[in-house]
C-alpha cells in the first residue's frame, strides 16, 4: 500500500500540522539553540573559532538573526551575538579557554569539567576530543 502524503498549501491548511517542512516562522535564535552547533565543532576539533558557528548556524536560522540592527552601536548581528554569549558562558563554567593569538576558544579540561563533556558527548552520541581524553589521564579523575 503506497500513501502519498503531498499536500498543496490550500489542503494543509484545512489539516494542520500536515504540511511537515513548509514551515515558513522560523523560531528568534537564543542560546539554547546555539549550544548544540558549538558543542558539535568543539567534539569534532577540540576548539572553535566564533565565526565557525555563525556560519554553520546561517544556514537554519532567520534571515532576520543575520542581520545587523542599524540603531545598535553594536556592529554584530544577532547570530554572533548569541554565539559570542555561549561562549562566554561556557568560559565562566570552566569549560572553555580563549587562546588571544589564534582567535580561538578551546575546550578545556579541568574534573569539573568532566561531566559536563560527557553529558554533551552522550547528548550528540559522540566522542571526546582526544586532547580532552590525554588530559583526562595525565589529571586524573578526581
Amino acid at each position: 500500500m503506497n500513501h502519498s502524503f503531498n499536500f498543496s498549501i490550500e489542503e494543509s491548511e484545512v489539516c494542520p500540522g500536515t504540511v511537515g517542512l513548509l514551515i515558513e516562522d522560523q523560531p528568534k535564535l537564543t542560546t539554547a539553540h546555539v549550544r548544540p552547533f558549538v558543542w558539535s565543532i568543539l567534539l569534532f576539533r577540540g576548539g572553535v573559532h566564533s565565526w565557525e558557528v555563525v556560519s554553520v548556524l546561517s544556514s537554519v536560522c532567520s534571515v532576520e538573526d543575520m542581520k545587523i540592527n542599524d540603531e545598535d552601536d553594536d556592529d554584530r548581528n544577532w547570530a554572533e551575538i548569541c554565539v559570542d554569549n555561549v561562549l562566554a558562558e561556557m568560559v565562566i563554567e570552566g569549560l572553555l579557554e580563549y587562546n588571544q593569538e589564534k582567535d580561538i576558544w578551546v575546550l578545556r579540561y579541568t574534573p569539573k569539567a568532566v561531566p559536563v563533556v560527557i553529558k554533551a558527548v552522550s547528548g550528540v552520541n559522540g566522542s571526546i576530543p582526544k586532547h580532552f581524553i590525554l588530559e583526562m589521564s595525565k589529571g586524573g579523575f578526581n
